[in-house]
């Protein structure tokens, strides 16, 4: 991408340039700005970053799903409730033990 376009929207699922605008989960607030790295002549890397936007908040559409299962949350509540269930396990064998 050597131009800016003069809109971006976020969360619009495409690719640019290999990397994926995944679309942004509703009712938060996001802060926002742009950086670019600029090359001279000499093959050196300059980088410039705009200030950060104001908040943003993402409406939901009416079709969307308030909670939406992320695939990172599993990575997250997988171990937790076999941890869960482990404890429970050998609190019962205890118990039954007596």
């Amino acid at each position: 991408m050597d131009n800016l376009p003069d809109t971006f929207t976020l969360g619009d699922e495409k690719k640019y340039n290999g990397f994926y605008n995944k679309p942004l989960p509703g009712q938060q607030q996001y802060l926002c700005f742009v950086l670019a790295a600029l090359k001279d002549h000499e093959s050196q890397k300059t980088f410039a970053a705009s200030p950060y936007s104001d908040p943003i908040t993402v409406k939901l559409h009416s079709g969307m799903p308030l909670h939406a299962e992320d695939p990172e949350m599993l990575w997250v509540m997988g171990p937790v409730l076999a941890v869960v269930l482990i404890i429970i396990i050998v609190i019962a064998i205890l118990l039954f033990k007596r």
